[in-house]
Parts: structure tokens; sequence; C-alpha cells
């Protein structure tokens, strides 16, 4: 089995290329025209991992799809009312192409993931400050990262909060062993049998 070759898209790029190719190819442009186009826009979104690069055809699919409904809108035939649900699809749409690029935008700020390289190991006699400013040097790619991913961190939860429900439930069992209280009965354990 031969590799392919640098020039030759993957197949995971193809197949992305023919999901998108119907939204490019409707504007009188030829096949490879169109394709073409559709591989510019996908690196204009320079994603760096399968992941991204499938967040990035969402995005396009999204935004193509919005501007179709917008057109459709447009028509003279269209009642005023299914124009009106037509704009709102269209506004639906457009929020959830800028939830998908803010989702695509979050992803790429982080870097990803590198092999460090491997640290040498100290040589018999060689100085500490040397070792010390060789772990110090290592260490700062950590702390960045540390950093950056604790700007995102959600907040801690407190207890969950007692629903309506609960507390009702709470209510009665107090008011009834008050009431088993008053009547003289014992509200400790049952004695095991």
């Amino acid at each position: 089995m031969s590799q392919p070759s640098a020039s030759q898209p993957s197949a995971f790029l193809e197949a992305i290329i023919a999901v998108l190719l119907p939204y490019f190819s409707g504007a009188a442009m030829d096949a490879p025209g169109a394709r073409a186009t559709i591989v510019e826009t996908l690196a204009s979104y320079a994603a760096r991992t399968h992941a991204e690069m499938l967040q990035a055809a969402h995005v396009i699919a999204l935004g193509m799809t919005t501007l179709d409904v917008l057109a459709e809108a447009k028509t003279a035939e269209m009642s005023t009312s299914m124009r009106i649900r037509y704009r709102g699809c269209a506004s639906s749409l457009n929020r959830a192409t800028r939830n998908a690029e803010q989702a695509l935008d979050r992803r790429r700020a982080y870097d990803p993931p590198v092999t460090p390289e491997p640290i040498p190991e100290p040589v018999k006699g060689s100085p500490d400050t040397e070792v010390q400013s060789t772990v110090e040097h290592a260490r700062v790619p950590t702390d960045t990262c540390r950093n950056r991913l604790a700007m995102h961190k959600m907040p801690a939860r407190g207890p969950r909060p007692i629903t309506i429900e609960e507390r009702n439930k709470q209510l009665w069992a107090g008011a009834m062993l008050e009431t088993l209280q008053q009547m003289g009965m014992p509200n400790g354990p049952a004695p095991a049998t």
C-alpha cells in the first residue's frame, strides 16, 4: 500500500469537500473551481487537526445554508408570514454559525500538544545551576499551558440547592415525627428483628 503524496489531499479532506460541494457548485462554477474555492475557504480557518477541520466545515455549511434561506425569503410568491418564518430560521442558523465559530476559536486558542524534547541526564560532576536552568527552561511551556487552561475553567459548584419538592417532603416528615411524639410513639430507629 503506497502512501499518498503531499499533493494529494487525504480521504478525510475529500469527504469534507464532497459534503461542501453542493453549497459552492450552484454559483455557475465548474467542479474544479468549486473544489479549489472550498479548499481555499477551509484553509482560511487555519485548522490544525481533523476536529478543527470538521468544525470549520460545519461553520461553512451553516453560513452557506443561512445565505440560501435568506435568498429564498426574497422570492415574490412567498406570503409575509412565510417570509418572517424564513428570516427567523436564518437568524437561528446565524446564531448556530456564530456559536460554531466561537467553539472553533476556543479550540484554536490552545496550542496543540507538542512532544517535548527529552532532557539529557545530568553528567556526574556537572554544576547544579546548569541542571536547574534546564529544568526551569522545560517548566516554562508547561506553566504557560496551565495558565491558559486555568483562565477557561468552569467555576466550582457549591452544594446542590434543595428543590421545593424536597423541602416539602422534609417539612412533611418533620410534622409526622412531631405528631408521633405527641401521641407518645417513639421516633427512634425501629428495633432489629
